[in-house]
């Protein structure tokens, strides 16, 4: 029987939270992909690399298999690197020659 009313609300917030906390744990675990670092969750992002769908915070309430999916598709990062792989990304355009800045 599904759950319905308050139940819902308590099941969908207690799923939330373990999301969350498999989140940050799995940001810890990998790392940053590019410098190795780990030390906080808070300063570890994730990297679309390949088609994204939605971003992963947005999705912290649907169930696992829905959440490893996108995950699947993104390396963690540190929040350094990934501003410096966006820089770069926006910097290249047809045959992947910068843009001057």
């Amino acid at each position: 029987m599904p759950y319905t009313g308050k139940k819902k609300h308590e099941y969908d917030r207690r799923r939330y939270a373990e999301n969350v906390r498999f989140l940050r744990q799995y940001k810890i675990e990998h790392g940053c992909a590019d410098c190795g670092w780990n030390e906080h969750h808070a300063g570890l992002q994730f990297d679309h690399i390949h088609d994204k769908v939605s971003n992963i915070n947005a999705i912290a309430s649907r169930n696992r298999d829905g959440l490893c999916k996108e995950l699947s598709k993104c390396e963690v990062v540190c929040s350094r690197c990934h501003s410096i792989r966006t820089w770069n990304r926006q910097q290249q355009v047809g045959n992947g020659k910068p843009i001057d800045s």
